[in-house]
């Protein structure tokens, strides 16, 4: 017994006529024939008794009127729900993101989120960026969306960048010089962002580029956050590399200064991920679109 079977014995039993409900349904009469034909089948039973033109109940059609109205109406009922669901933009996103996309991007555009989402919450939780990356891929993540500071080479989830970022180096806004060089690099007491980070993984593909390593470097502190690493530069005689979208406000309010290193050039980009495996929710789909790209 099929959903299309019930609603064809519907019509011949609200019309008692075969050729009737074949031009309401839109289907030929022998069409209609089997339907009905292959429904008593199925039952071991007749539905319809033949009386010259007329088609009328029998005591067991009867019955199942009752049951077929209420099945055609629980389908209905069910595609309305699902497909007022698809367009839901309620409830809470949750979000991965690394450091900068977490601190800086995505308040950003909370304003246009609300715009367009007034009744989605963002739930944000920052990471290093292997640690989004790895949550994403669980069996069952925790977030439906994260957001990275490196291009991701996994199958199951799909990468799409969002903007173009380059690292810098911070001192103090009292440190006089503005250019230096490698080796003075070299020398300067540098503070590190862990292992992990987006920033701290392009800083190093430079270095190695240029035949150096990270313990050639007068490292005086691993941090595990951007706004730890500033606030030691601020509040001390150190040094450190970071995104250039990070130290924006300090640097315009004066609290450091951004130094130019010869023949070092750091760029990046930074990312927004999702499983392609997985159908996202409506709010997780509209946040997505409206990503820039």
């Amino acid at each position: 017994m099929d959903i299309r079977q019930l609603e064809v014995f519907l019509k011949v039993a609200e019309l008692s006529s075969f050729s009737k409900a074949a031009d309401i349904l839109n289907i030929s009469q022998p069409t209609v024939s089997a339907h009905i034909q292959n429904l008593e089948s199925e039952l071991g039973i007749r539905l319809f008794d033949r009386s010259g033109r007329k088609v009328l109940l029998t005591p067991e059609g009867k019955v199942l009127v009752k049951y077929a109205k209420e099945i055609i109406k629980k389908r209905d009922e069910a595609l309305a729900r699902v497909l007022s669901k698809s367009e839901d933009l309620s409830g809470t996103l949750k979000i991965a993101a690394s450091n900068i996309p977490g601190e800086y991007f995505i308040p950003s555009i909370l304003i246009h989120v609300k715009r367009t989402m007034p009744s989605v919450t963002l739930n944000v939780d920052v990471y290093d960026t292997r640690r989004v990356i790895a949550i994403l891929m669980e069996d069952i993540p925790a977030y439906e969306i994260g957001f990275v500071g490196s291009a991701v080479d996994e199958k199951n989830l799909e990468c799409r960048e969002i903007f173009k970022d380059e690292l810098v180096l911070i001192a103090p806004f009292s440190y006089r010089p503005s250019v230096v060089t490698v080796d003075d690099l070299l020398k300067m007491p540098i503070v590190l962002r862990e292992r992990g980070s987006g920033s701290r993984e392009s800083f190093e593909r430079a270095l190695k580029k240029m035949g150096l390593d990270i313990s050639d470097l007068n490292v005086v502190a691993v941090l595990g956050n951007n706004t730890a690493v500033k606030e030691a530069v601020v509040k001390g005689s150190f040094f450190a590399v970071v995104s250039r979208y990070s130290v924006r406000s300090e640097i315009r309010c004066k609290l450091l200064k951004e130094v130019s290193v010869k023949d070092f050039n750091v760029r990046r980009s930074f990312y927004a991920v999702r499983r392609r495996d997985i159908t996202p929710s409506p709010p997780a789909r509209k946040f997505w679109s409206s990503l820039p790209s």
